[in-house]
């Protein structure tokens, strides 16, 4: 969910995530922090797309493809 919350930071408010799917490379390890990096792979006037590497030692372990779709009923918080 860090991954997502962190994708989810670059995006307008008034875009939802509609779709997601993440994978799972190697294993992690618990004792060391993760630094998510995101990828801006495409802003647009009504979808924005994201992906995010969790990276541990230099290695990616973990990474997300995140669609954002804009919905135009809610209110900026």
């Amino acid at each position: 969910m860090q991954a997502l919350a962190a994708a989810s930071k670059t995006v307008d408010c008034l875009k939802l995530v509609h779709s997601f799917h993440c994978y799972f490379l190697l294993v992690g390890d618990f004792d060391m922090p993760i630094i998510y990096q995101v990828h801006r792979v495409r802003d647009g006037n009504s979808f924005a797309t994201r992906r995010v590497d969790a990276v541990q030692k230099g290695n990616i372990v973990f990474t997300l493809l995140a669609s954002f779709q804009f919905i135009a009923y809610l209110d900026c918080l």
